[in-house]
């Protein structure tokens, strides 16, 4: 006859200690053991994020492509190649831009594939803006042959106008994802605030051009037009400041940039330049009756 532990009266039972334990399916906690290897939440290692690196590959397809379709746009614009002096570097100058939008896209796909898009340096969104510069150019030059635009006011060339618009616009879609993405110090976030803020005001300048117009230098202009038209200039001293502000007290991440960042912040000054000695020898030309053309 077997007999429960628990019917027995209390002064029958065992005492506990002799009592066995049912088992819990866990195993019972050991001491603290110095020599013992150590358990893999402590053995494991911080993930650590990356930094951006650009595959050549990927950059030289864009540049590719980029004098590829350069190449078809001048052939297709000029009937007869000129082989003239200023029309020659004309064309040297848009090649040249659109082999660096052709990598600034190849840039922008890479660091898409890699989801490291937030990693982009400024110097890669300069890059990638060189194709709202070209797509405003090709544009104008549609438009070249229209009538000027008047609005209110203000009278505005169907180049500016054209040009305005679609860089301006592009810059707008192309910086909106930059500025709210970026891991650059406050610094180049604020740079790329700016560069929006001047791009929405270049576009703001048309619906406003009748608004709270003064005379600035004997002609009539607005709020709009005038920091429009200081826009570039503000952008240019400003970069330069944050170049020499990063060499001096962020020496580490200048050194760790790549070779596309600094062809970004430079060639646009560079081309932009020249640019600038084209038209003046152009108007040179025209004032002289010199033909480099």
């Amino acid at each position: 006859m077997i007999v429960l532990e628990w019917s027995l009266p209390p002064d029958k039972r065992l005492p506990k200690s002799l009592m066995i334990k049912e088992p819990t399916g866990q195993l019972p906690q050991s001491p603290f053991n110095p020599y013992a290897a150590p358990r893999a939440e402590a053995a494991a290692v911080p993930v650590v994020d990356q930094p951006f690196r650009v595959h050549t590959v990927l950059v030289l397809c864009g540049g590719f492509l980029g004098l590829l379709i350069t190449g078809v746009h001048l052939f297709a614009t000029r009937s007869v190649p000129s082989l003239a002096p200023m029309t020659a570097l004309i064309a040297m100058l848009e090649v040249c831009q659109g082999v660096l939008a052709g990598m600034g896209v190849g840039i922008f796909v890479d660091s898409l594939l890699q989801r490291k898009f937030s990693r982009l340096a400024p110097g890669h969104w300069f890059l990638l803006l060189i194709v709202a510069r070209l797509a405003g150019q090709f544009g104008a030059e549609i438009w070249n042959n229209s009538e000027d635009f008047q609005i209110g006011t203000g009278s505005f060339s169907a180049w500016y106008y054209a040009e305005t618009l679609i860089y301006n616009g592009l810059a707008i879609v192309m910086l909106l994802p930059i500025v709210l993405t970026t891991t650059e110090p406050l610094r180049w976030k604020a740079y790329a605030w700016a560069m929006l803020f001047f791009s929405l005001v270049a576009i703001l300048q048309f619906p406003m051009a009748s608004y709270n117009e003064t005379m600035v230098l004997g002609t009539t202009a607005t709020f709009f037009t005038v920091t429009a038209s200081l826009g570039a200039m503000v952008l240019a001293v400003a970069l330069f400041a944050l170049v020499i502000v990063e060499f001096v007290v962020d020496r580490p991440r200048a050194s760790s940039r790549d070779l596309y960042h600094w062809l970004g912040v430079f060639s646009p000054a560079v081309l932009t330049i020249l640019a600038i000695v084209i038209s003046m020898a152009i108007t040179y030309s025209q004032s002289f009756g010199t033909d480099w053309m």
